[in-house]
């Protein structure tokens, strides 16, 4: 199974970071991924439109994909833009976490937009979401997180 995660690409009118995205997906077309993983931040300052620019580079790539928003991202806008197909199990206006069962294995991952003071809460819902899954009778999975200071959390979940 290959998996190509794509982060951070902060969209914006005045940048050239959906050339340099254009480029990423040319790049992966060829080598045929079974999942693309793309985790936030993925626009900057508000620029709303970029979601939808990013969907139309999106919707010609041929895998099971994967959006994960970062502490830059707005879920409401992502939300009109890829509407519930692309989180199924996300309440309305909560978080937009993600867990896709593959036949190789299970893959999870934490939506980080919380604002700045709320930040080290992310360890307890890291902690909350775990437990809330089921584990694959093989026990494999995959966890996917956008934010640094998470890495001490993830460690202790996976002991």
């Amino acid at each position: 199974m290959l998996i190509a995660q794509l982060s951070d690409i902060h969209a914006a009118p005045d940048n050239l970071n959906l050339t340099r995205l254009d480029n990423a997906l040319t790049w992966l077309t060829p080598l045929n991924p079974d999942v693309l993983v793309l985790s936030g931040d993925l626009i900057d300052n508000g620029w709303y439109e970029g979601y939808q620019r990013i969907a139309e580079r999106l919707a010609t790539f041929n895998c099971r994909i994967i959006i994960l928003p970062g502490n830059a991202d707005d879920r409401g806008a992502m939300r009109a833009v890829w509407g519930p197909s692309m989180w199924p199990e996300a309440p309305d206006n909560g978080p937009l976490h993600a867990v896709v069962d593959t036949p190789a294995l299970r893959i999870i991952g934490l939506d980080s937009t919380l604002e700045v003071a709320r930040r080290a809460a992310l360890t307890h819902i890291f902690h909350g979401f775990h437990s809330s899954l089921t584990v694959p009778a093989d026990g494999r999975r995959c966890s996917f997180y956008t934010i640094t200071f998470l890495k001490v959390a993830f460690r202790q979940w996976m002991r």
